[in-house]
């Protein structure tokens, strides 16, 4: 059986790096919720959804250096919106 728009879940241990929370889901009527690159609840986009996911784990893995992650991450910020900023 597949999921609503071959959606996915993914759980993260980010040991505090990240911020917690649930973006995105799957509502009473099988339809797939989205969020932007703010957070923001929006129309669900996999390509978009996942870009953002694993921007976030590699901010967990860099222990919250964006600059570790910005050829990967390709300008998404993380810090602030999904992950907690890095205290100089």
């Amino acid at each position: 059986m597949a999921t609503p728009m071959n959606t996915n879940i993914v759980y993260v241990y980010s040991a505090g790096h990240l911020k917690s929370g649930w973006y995105g889901g799957i509502d009473r009527n099988g339809n797939a919720k989205g969020f932007d690159t703010a957070g923001n609840p929006a129309t669900y986009n996999g390509g978009t959804t996942a870009k953002l996911a694993m921007a976030s784990i590699a901010y967990a893995i860099a222990k919250r250096d964006e600059r570790a992650i910005s050829n990967f991450a390709n300008g998404i910020a993380i810090s602030g919106i999904f992950g907690r900023p890095k205290l100089l």
